[in-house]
């Protein structure tokens, strides 16, 4: 079975390949995405680079690249296109100077990122807003129903937002 992280870049790749008018070879796929407990690499690249370069794409990486991909596509100063894939809190994928936003994809469902919210609001009015790790903790042993919800907190994960940006 595919992991989260992946399907989730693999829907990210299919917006690029959308994009197959504007780009122009070669396409430069960089993240910034952040590994979490789910996604201890940043997966994202890699694959929306194998997906790009299967549907005829000359794809390149950044130079530390060239151990994964070879010394032939560690070329970043040859990208005529770039992408570039992050990660996100909230709602919506932030601005970014010279950069496009071409899509987003959530590791989680609709139902689970709502859920998660909910879990969220009741944390801060048991414990406040932003708590500590000190102040989880304490939470966890003291109360039962901060307990529960951190339980399932974690039954859930974080799941990553990523989205996807295209160089102006």
């Amino acid at each position: 079975t595919v992991d989260r992280p992946s399907r989730t870049a693999a829907r990210l790749a299919h917006r690029a390949l959308a994009l197959r008018p504007e780009l122009e070879n070669p396409v430069l796929v960089t993240s910034t995405a952040r590994a979490t407990d789910r996604s201890p690499t940043t997966c994202c690249a890699p694959v929306v680079a194998s997906i790009l370069t299967r549907a005829g794409f000359d794809v390149v990486v950044e130079r530390d690249q060239a151990n994964r991909y070879g010394p032939h596509r560690a070329q970043p100063g040859s990208a005529r296109s770039e992408l570039l894939i992050t990660s996100f809190r909230g709602d919506g994928a932030p601005r970014r100077a010279g950069y496009r936003l071409v899509g987003t994809a959530d590791q989680l469902g609709r139902a689970q990122r709502a859920r998660l919210r909910r879990i969220d609001e009741r944390l801060a009015e048991l414990v406040g807003p932003d708590p500590s790790l000190p102040a989880l903790a304490e939470a966890q042993t003291s109360n039962p129903e901060a307990r529960r919800l951190l339980t399932e907190k974690g039954r859930i994960g974080e799941g990553e937002q990523l989205a996807l940006y295209r160089r102006n």
